[in-house]
């Protein structure tokens, strides 16, 4: 009887310990993303730019709207194609693509110049503070196929006059 009894009460007392934690979990995890809970979160979050809230992300868009598809980034200093990785990057890929579709990028400089590694613009601020409520993490979700030779010329200040897409052959 005592043995039982013991048992019932440990097992009460693991219950509650399970639904304790699952409770804690999931305040900490806060409501799943949707672009209304992502636009909010951005807006709240002091690391990014307040003046980029008119843009509503699609979240995940619709594959025929970014398979197959390459970005050519015309700059001051002539042409640069990227194939969209959307199979291994789909959500960055959309976000790209609607904020392309915007005209977004359009006159944007590039801020950061790493020889021989990287090239970053985009920034709405011209200095990789600002942005349409992007962190500091990052997420490669395409690559050069044709103008590496422009790649290597870009220098801080160059602008992206314009980004047009396109499907790949």
């Amino acid at each position: 009887m005592i043995k039982a009894s013991i048992i019932i009460i440990t097992t009460i007392i693991l219950l509650f310990i399970f639904l304790f934690y699952a409770r804690l979990n999931k305040s900490k995890q806060g409501p799943p993303l949707s672009s209304e809970n992502i636009i909010e979160n951005i807006s709240e979050d002091n690391n990014m730019v307040q003046s980029t809230s008119k843009y509503t992300f699609p979240g995940i868009l619709p594959n025929e709207r970014i398979h197959g598809k390459r970005a050519t980034i015309a700059t001051n200093k002539g042409n640069i194609t990227i194939k969209l990785l959307d199979e291994e990057a789909p959500l960055a890929v959309s976000n790209f693509v609607y904020l392309v579709e915007a005209g977004f990028y359009n006159g944007l400089t590039f801020h950061r110049v790493v020889p021989n590694f990287v090239i970053q613009g985009g920034d709405p601020d011209g200095d990789g503070t600002g942005g349409p409520g992007y962190n500091k993490n990052y997420t490669i979700f395409g690559e050069v196929i044709d103008g590496m030779d422009i790649v290597d010329k870009i220098i801080i200040g160059d602008t992206m006059q314009t980004i047009s897409l396109s499907n790949n052959n």
